[in-house]
């Protein structure tokens, strides 16, 4: 919902959120502080590195990202930096922020619009926020019309294909993976694979090799997130994986960091993954 208004002669909206905030922001905000990589992705997508004021040590995509102020971490971001940039609106995400940022920068006066996608739809969601946050409706709206039609070109090349069992690994000890409501499920299903933990209603499940096992994953996607980096290596090494049919038949691959961001390069990540569950139906 967007509602205009005037506040101290400068033109302000009021605009509901992905937890349901309504959140006062200025119509145009020209100082914008990302605290989320999958934000600050969003936000060049839709034009506005002039406007980005600071991003976290983590933002690195693109490389202009690398350029701006940082303000530390994700979840534990530096609240005197993020104060002495000024900002005139802080984007967050549930999905890596913590709650207390919101009653932090209220003491401060500065707005705090907060974003949580959960799935390729949850992604395009935010980014129409994003763009009536940011007054970039219009581009907003362009660049979810051109991602949607990307994921239902492959969705409608793999629809009719067997879908093998499939395991986007996140770390090997614990193992995580995405549960059922999570995007690594989506990406997964639109990419025209079974996901193995489509069934498991916590949103980031740690699972016990007997599980893996049990659902014996055909292929397994293993994330560059730092502590499964030698997980394509170790995989094949680990008595317990080699019972997999991934392992056994060597199909294992590396992801780099758009299976991790949900933005818009989460199209790019549903294509890698489809190429690589279903070879012979797209090109190299």
């Amino acid at each position: 919902m967007l509602l205009l208004f005037q506040l101290n002669n400068l033109s302000a909206k009021i605009v509901s959120d992905e937890v349901g905030r309504k959140v006062e922001l200025p119509d145009n905000p020209q100082r914008i502080v990302s605290l989320a990589p999958s934000i600050t992705e969003t936000l060049f997508a839709l034009g506005l590195e002039k406007r980005i004021a600071g991003v976290t040590d983590f933002c690195n995509f693109p490389e202009a990202a690398k350029l701006k102020p940082h303000v530390g971490g994700i979840i534990n971001p530096n609240l005197e930096r993020i104060i002495a940039l000024k900002p005139d609106l802080l984007l967050v995400t549930t999905e890596a922020n913590k709650a207390e940022i919101l009653t932090q920068m209220k003491k401060f006066q500065i707005p705090v619009f907060a974003t949580s996608p959960r799935s390729i739809e949850g992604v395009f969601q935010s980014i129409l926020l994003l763009g009536e946050a940011t007054n970039t409706r219009e581009q907003a709206q362009k660049l979810v019309d051109q991602l949607q039609g990307r994921r239902q070109r492959v969705m409608d090349k793999v629809k009719e294909l067997h879908r093998p069992r499939v395991l986007i690994l996140y770390d090997l000890n614990p193992i995580v993976a995405g549960g059922r409501h999570t995007y690594p499920t989506d990406l997964i299903q639109s990419a025209g694979g079974t996901s193995i933990t489509a069934e498991l209603e916590q949103d980031w499940p740690r699972l016990n090799i007997e599980y893996v096992i049990k659902k014996d994953p055909e292929i397994i996607f293993v994330t560059e997130m730092p502590s499964a980096l030698s997980g394509p290596t170790a995989l094949s090494a680990l008595s317990g994986w080699k019972l997999t049919s991934a392992v056994k038949h060597n199909k294992i691959y590396l992801l780099d960091d758009r299976v991790n961001h949900p933005s818009p390069r989460i199209i790019e990540a549903l294509e890698l993954l489809a190429a690589r569950i279903h070879p012979d139906r797209f090109e190299k």
